[in-house]
């Protein structure tokens, strides 16, 4: 299977998953939030299937919604996701994605989170 067909492939469940989550739930918002997961992990499939990057001169480092809810515990997959892509859409490069930028961004999306520190565990 050439790299045009198996990208088609990846399409097409994309494609079926999208569908099936919007089916599930009306929300406009959430389907953006479906559908941007579903592109950004098809995308990622890509990238790692083809080795678009040199493990020999490059490294990716990676932050998973595990990483957001050590911090927050409270924050549920859906809001550390959301999290997530806040921090990759509006990446600094100059200041980098530190504990102390993933703060910033939870107290600007959900106010109310708590943390570790805060006596939730």
């Amino acid at each position: 299977m050439n790299m045009k067909e198996k990208l088609n492939k990846l399409l097409g469940e994309l494609y079926i998953e999208v569908r099936s989550q919007i089916k599930n739930d009306g929300s406009e918002l959430v389907k953006i939030m479906y559908l941007t997961k579903a592109i950004k992990a098809t995308l990622r499939q890509v990238s790692f299937t083809h080795n678009t990057w040199d493990i020999h001169s490059e490294i990716a480092i990676i932050w998973g919604i595990g990483d957001i809810q050590l911090q927050y515990p409270t924050l549920t997959d859906d809001e550390a996701f959301t999290v997530l892509i806040y921090l990759e859409d509006d990446h600094d490069c100059t200041e980098g994605i530190t504990l102390d930028v993933i703060d910033r961004v939870v107290k600007g999306l959900y106010p109310d989170a708590k943390t570790h520190e805060d006596g939730t565990i």
